[in-house]
């Protein structure tokens, strides 16, 4: 998605915590771009986010084009999980082996000349999964993603029969406080510098939402209220982006600070 700074909704009122009322809960890697991703316990933060993050993509054969699960929303029941921790990989070296699991049970890696076939019959195109070389990654926007449970609580509280399961925002990182506070706490940090582990993050900015938010995926069903909500209350954001200021490492239970 194009590189957007939108102004959060003013009617979207909420409290505003220091960012150091906020722990680390959930890490979540995602090896191949618009699959189900693979939860960490720790992770380096580096100058294009966490190593192995969207090292992966399906691409189109035929226009060379990424497939998104924007038009293939088949992709998101696929999980992707690589064999090998990727951040060892040195500057230069492509995206290690990953393994695929279909919704049917199976398990394909990407090493399996099968893999080919298999994803263009679940997409309907002919389509192959390729790697990229370190450390680019297959990202529409900043390198990193943050998300609190304020902010799905206050998307709760809009819409109160939807299943605001974080998988459906596809944060990195997603953060809750000792409070419980309600609100989209996250806008009031953009343009701040944030600590998290021994990493700096910067250039913070609200993340835009497209139709994926409300696509049918593993046992969530399809949604579209979540996308009205979020036009509604909010100018389509929710999460936001960072980049990386200084390098570190991260673990779960690390507090941000200012």
């Amino acid at each position: 998605m194009p590189h957007q700074t939108p102004k959060p909704d003013p009617k979207a009122e909420h409290a505003k915590p220091d960012p150091s009322q906020f722990t680390l809960t959930n890490i979540w890697r995602y090896p191949v771009k618009s699959m189900q991703g693979e939860s960490l316990e720790s992770t380096p933060i580096t100058s294009s986010g966490i190593p192995g993050d969207r090292g992966w993509a399906v691409v189109e054969t035929q226009t060379g084009k990424t497939a998104s699960a924007t038009r293939y929303r088949q992709l998101l029941n696929c999980k992707a999980t690589y064999r090998n921790d990727p951040s060892t990989l040195a500057l230069g070296a492509t995206s290690p082996e990953v393994l695929i699991g279909f919704e049917n049970g199976d398990t394909l890696s990407s090493q399996d000349p099968k893999l080919k076939e298999r994803l263009s019959d679940l997409l309907g195109i002919e389509c192959t999964l390729k790697p990229c070389p370190t450390p680019t990654h297959f990202i529409d926007d900043s390198p990193l993603n943050l998300l609190t449970r304020a902010s799905l609580r206050q998307m709760q509280s809009f819409s109160p029969t939807s299943i605001l399961d974080p998988r459906r925002f596809r944060p990195n990182f997603l953060f809750e406080d000792s409070q419980n506070h309600t609100g989209f706490i996250e806008f009031d940090w953009s343009g701040m510098n944030l600590k998290l582990g021994s990493a700096t993050l910067s250039s913070i900015y609200p993340c835009v939402r497209c139709i994926m938010t409300t696509h049918p995926q593993m046992e969530l069903p399809q949604d579209s209220n979540i996308m009205k909500t979020m036009i509604r209350e909010s100018n389509k954001n929710l999460s936001i982006y960072a980049s990386v200021e200084t390098e570190g490492h991260t673990k779960l239970g690390d507090m941000l600070g200012l």
